[in-house]
């Protein structure tokens, strides 16, 4: 409404100084004006006033606008966190860090610009054009109320010209800014081993490239509106030429007065910065809705899990995979290929028909090798329920891991992988995070378990503050600090991911007797996924993974006596 009413004092501010010298040219007799005094000092009055309203609707108007804008962000916002939470963790499985970033942040930003700054124009658009039409039929010939009616109406469907190839161009520029932001995210996150690896270049290759996208993107977009803008532009000529042509006809043969004729004139042309406002946010439009979609998407990605309702039993637990196929969906519902209705997509585990099957007793130590790729890590998010599978189960103490409550199951199931998060607290608040009832006593001897001990009091015992990130520390640092983590959970399977991929061999061997002894001593589950076959001896059992498929599974000194793949895994 302050927009509206904003618009309309504008086209006043320019119509009555019309009125006031057409009138000077006619007779005061003639009945032709509208009404305003023929005096300067009436003029002037009106004027002032006109020009304090119309600066007190416009601040109203972006205090208004601003105002809608911040509520728009927090409630977007806390609607995308609140539809993805529950879909944690798989959510950042399937989706990378740096395009959950981008969701979150920029594109929620250019949903917000839809409420905030382009609603009202489109709103102002259709009704400051449709009430000086009405007008201009009230005060004038019909002729020129239609002229008028017929000017706006065009006006109005030029900023929808290119709409839809300016959408798709709203759209890969949008996809594109997110891989940018992929890439600067993981470049700046790994800032160490690109330049310990000596990748700069490489990366910095892949950045240009990713510019130069960004920009074919943003020309062609650009020249959509450019092509509007221009359009709109000439259109005003040609509206300016109709107004004189229609009006002119009608004053030559004494039907129209210049107090009315010139002001209509004025009327329309001041209402050009309203059409041209739709033409510009023609862009903002496209922009929003591609931002929106991808949102969306995201919220609902259908990752949330239907939570069961038993708790778990006592005493040890043991894990089960009985006929597990499983397949991960892309997030980007453009990647499925349909095939009367069905989603195709690469499976993971397994590409047999009979699916994956493994039984981790409950006590053992059960040893997962293979080559990257080949699906074991999704033995260990299948065993956390981060997913179900397509087919098949995984079954906890003899029963579907869907009867169980979710968050029993994740306090009993701990995971350590090779890539750890820690927060900018000290050592013991980020072990405190698993345990938070922990005694200094119960931190150091899970920091001792995890090989790290001595290493933390040298660098001033637990007060000690980690960085954001980690930062202070080195990777493997980091990496048995998790483990001290999941060791003071007392959760009663371990699942460990690749938990020493960072360390040297002496530190990995003294990690893992002292796990080994933590298990013989608690009799805790051990699922070990790994390509360190040093110390495959000391499990109990041991499974070979091959592109998804068990292709081999027994005790490893069996394996090992013949010429079978986890000897030849282990020769390599």
């Amino acid at each position: 409404m302050a927009r509206i009413l904003d618009q309309l004092a504008g086209i006043a501010l320019f119509v009555l100084p019309v009125v006031f010298i057409a009138n000077a040219f006619s007779a005061a007799d003639c009945g032709c004006t509208l009404g305003v005094n023929d005096s300067v000092a009436g003029l002037l009055v009106a004027m002032i006033f006109l020009t304090f309203l119309k600066g007190t609707l416009r601040y109203f108007e972006q205090y208004l606008g601003h105002l809608v804008a911040f509520r728009a962000l927090e409630i977007l916002r806390g609607k995308a966190f609140r539809a993805i939470y529950p879909q944690a963790p798989a959510i950042e499985v399937k989706t990378h860090s740096g395009e959950l970033l981008a969701r979150l942040t920029k594109d929620i930003d250019r949903i917000e610009v839809f409420f905030a700054h382009t609603l009202a124009p489109a709103i102002s658009a259709a009704v400051v054009p449709g009430i000086v039409s009405v007008v201009t039929f009230a005060v004038a010939p019909w002729p020129l109320g239609v002229a008028v009616a017929a000017i706006f109406t065009v006006g109005l469907a030029i900023p929808w010209i290119g709409i839809g190839a300016g959408h798709r161009a709203a759209r890969d520029k949008l996809a594109i800014r997110g891989d940018l932001s992929v890439n600067v995210t993981d470049s700046l996150g790994g800032v160490a081993e690109v330049i310990g690896y000596g990748l700069e270049k490489q990366r910095l290759r892949e950045l240009d490239n990713i510019n130069s996208q960004l920009l074919k993107a943003s020309v062609h977009g650009t020249k959509i509106a450019a092509f509007r803008e221009s359009f709109l532009l000439a259109w005003r000529l040609v509206a300016l030429l109709i107004l004189l042509g229609v009006g002119g006809d009608w004053f030559a043969q004494g039907k129209l007065s210049l107090a009315v004729w010139l002001p209509v004139i004025f009327a329309v042309l001041r209402s050009w910065d309203v059409l041209k406002a739709v033409a510009n946010f023609g862009v903002d439009l496209n922009v929003s809705f591609a931002a929106a979609a991808r949102v969306y998407r995201l919220v609902h990605a259908g990752m949330e899990l239907v939570d069961g309702k038993e708790n778990l039993p006592e005493g040890a637990l043991g894990l089960e995979f009985r006929g597990v196929n499983f397949a991960y969906e892309t997030m980007e519902s453009c990647f499925f290929v349909s095939n009367g209705g069905m989603k195709q997509h690469t499976p993971i585990l397994s590409r047999g028909v009979a699916g994956v099957s493994l039984e981790v007793k409950a006590g053992s130590w059960t040893a997962v090798v293979g080559a990257t790729g080949s699906g074991k890590s999704t033995l260990a998010r299948l065993a956390l329920r981060f997913f179900d599978p397509d087919s098949g189960s995984v079954r906890l103490a003899g029963r579907d891991l869907r009867d169980y409550q979710l968050a029993e199951l994740r306090r009993e199931i701990s995971l350590v992988s090779a890539n750890s998060t820690l927060f900018d607290l000290t050592v013991a608040e980020n072990l405190r995070l698993a345990a938070p009832d922990a005694l200094d006593d119960e931190l150091w001897e899970a920091l001792r378990l995890a090989a790290v001990d001595q290493e933390i009091r040298e660098m001033g015992g637990l007060t000690r503050r980690v960085g954001s990130r980690g930062a202070a520390l080195s990777g493997g640092q980091q990496q048995r600090i998790a483990l001290a983590q999941a060791l003071l959970r007392r959760s009663r399977i371990l699942i460990l991911d690749e938990h020493t991929a960072n360390l040297n061999p002496e530190l990995a061997a003294r990690i893992a007797a002292n796990l080994r002894a933590l298990q013989v001593q608690t009799g805790i589950t051990v699922l070990e996924i790994t390509h360190n076959l040093d110390h495959i001896e000391q499990a109990s059992h041991a499974a070979v993974l091959d592109l998804g498929r068990i292709i081999e599974q027994g005790a490893p000194a069996d394996l090992l006596s013949h010429d079978s793949a986890l000897a030849f895994l282990r020769g390599q």
